[in-house]
């Protein structure tokens, strides 16, 4: 009886969980948007505008980290990293 237990309420656990996920998603963004509004650096920008773009990614925002994507190239256009993610994001857009 006590697996069942378990089992019931393992679905409010969970959602707890993507709870918390979201939140901090959503305050890391925050930050990066931040600090890329403050001005930085272009190699430190071009981090920051990928990790922003990974938890806008993470949010189901995938325009708005196009745009970080696209902004990151222009900075390193070379970056290989920054090219697979933009790939990645254009894809799950088409879906």
């Amino acid at each position: 009886m006590a697996v069942e237990h378990r089992a019931l309420h393992r679905p409010a656990r969970v959602r707890a969980v993507f709870e918390v996920i979201a939140r901090d998603t959503k305050e890391a963004w925050t930050w990066f948007e931040v600090a890329i509004a403050g001005g930085l650096p272009p190699r430190v920008e071009l981090g920051a505008r990928r990790d922003a773009a990974e938890c806008l990614s993470t949010l189901g925002n995938l325009a708005r980290a196009r745009v970080h994507l696209v902004r990151a190239l222009e900075i390193d256009p070379t970056n290989e990293a920054t090219s697979a993610m933009l790939r990645k994001v254009d894809e799950l857009s088409a879906r």
